[in-house]
């Protein structure tokens, strides 16, 4: 018998730390969850830098400076890493140009959503990259 409380006790560890670098969630975020989520990180950082929201763009080189407009419909599941990626659209403030910007957001263990990147993804409607059928990001030319 003791025996046995031993390899069930070490059925019990070996559990445990298989799980111990898995994220559960009891609920996945809604899709208006993560575009509020998305919203007021573009706000707050727009506050914060004095009425602009501040973009390094990689193609140009060039830091542009815009203005916030709204955040998409369309949520999708990033399949290659944790988290969800929607669209956002702004204005450059100093060209006028129509900025695409794409959002990523992931889950913290306590249920916070964390806008963790933000990518240009389209100028004046000209995408740079898209997506697949399993939401994976493909760059284009």
């Amino acid at each position: 018998m003791k025996g046995d409380s031993r390899l069930l006790l070490y059925a019990v560890i070996a559990g445990v730390v298989a799980f111990a670098g898995t994220k559960l969630y009891a609920v996945e975020p809604t899709h208006e969850e993560i575009r509020t989520a998305m919203q007021t990180y573009a706000l707050e950082v727009t506050h914060k830098n004095g009425g602009f929201f501040p973009i390094h763009d990689d193609k140009t080189g060039q830091e542009r400076k815009l203005t916030f407009q709204r955040v998409h419909e369309r949520v999708g599941k990033l399949s290659t890493k944790d988290g969800y990626f929607s669209c956002a659209d702004f204005v450059d403030q100093t060209t006028g140009e129509a900025l695409d910007v794409d959002f990523w957001v992931t889950v913290s263990p306590d249920g916070t959503l964390n806008v963790t990147d933000a990518e240009v993804h389209k100028v004046n409607g000209k995408p740079r990259f898209t997506y697949n059928e399993k939401d994976e990001k493909i760059m284009l030319n």
